[in-house]
């Protein structure tokens, strides 16, 4: 994944309400084509930064989920989304997908992965496994567990050219960006 070249930032959480936070802060400021790259170590928080995205667009279509289950077994789990904006238009959804059980790319491509990273908000947990098929527009965010577990270092990354788009989001998100180089 060299193309993700470009740092925007990088936060620091301590524990699980924190990141369920991020999510929810992220999550209000994406648009359908967003794709969401989760990276990180088993246990990182990968699939608690997905579930603060995935509660906070239920809330805002009305809806009370209490179980959000990781998708490591179903792969894919749709979640309805209402427009946060003009841009974003009329509601859509929101993909949650486990990649850690595919050997291949086309794996992916086979249930429909294509359709969802062009149509949905899609958070996909091990997106590296898409090798070549790594969508160059989206936002990887890396997990590492700290010495302490229940601190987490949180880093964004995106490809050069989509810098821009990706760091407006951010910061209006209220995540800081590192300044341009």
């Amino acid at each position: 994944m060299s193309f993700f070249d470009v740092k925007l930032a990088v936060v620091e959480l301590t524990g699980e309400a924190e990141t369920l936070a991020l999510g929810a802060q992220l999550e209000q400021h994406l648009n359908p084509g967003d794709v969401i790259g989760l990276e990180g170590e088993m246990g990182a928080g990968k699939s608690v930064l997905a579930r603060g995205m995935i509660r906070a667009a239920a809330t805002r279509a009305g809806i009370t989920l209490e179980d959000i289950p990781s998708p490591t077994f179903t792969l894919v789990q749709y979640y309805p989304r209402p427009a946060n904006n003009k841009k974003s238009g009329s509601e859509h959804l929101i993909w949650h997908v486990d990649l850690w059980r595919l050997d291949t790319p086309q794996e992916a491509l086979d249930i429909g992965l294509d359709e969802g990273m062009a149509n949905a908000v899609c958070v996909i947990e091990w997106m590296s496994k898409l090798g070549a098929a790594i969508p160059k527009n989206g936002l990887q965010i890396t997990l590492k567990q700290g010495r302490d577990p229940s601190i987490r270092q949180v880093s964004f990354h995106v490809a050069a050219a989509y810098q821009s788009y990706w760091r407006a989001i951010l910061e209006t998100a209220g995540i800081t960006t590192e300044p341009l180089l």
